[in-house]
């Protein structure tokens, strides 16, 4: 069964690379589909988190520093 499966694997990462086009061998191919992957993945994990959006939006928190220093003044 495991040899059929890594035969399998193997089959798929070539026709890929014939797809692709001339330069790129079927290691290539699943070498890089890898690297998209996890890419894809970090990008997932810093969309759950927020953390990314927290960095770059800044402008809901000014807000609410302005209201809290306008209620100080009144």
């Amino acid at each position: 069964m495991l040899t059929s499966i890594q035969d399998y694997d193997n089959d798929r990462w070539r026709f890929i690379s014939s797809k692709v086009g001339s330069g790129f061998s079927a290691a290539a191919c699943k070498a890089k589909a890898e690297e998209i992957e996890a890419e894809d993945m970090e990008a997932e994990v810093g969309a759950e988190s927020g953390s990314e959006d927290d960095r770059h939006n800044t402008f809901g928190r000014q807000d609410i520093e302005e209201e809290d220093q306008n209620e100080e003044e009144q």
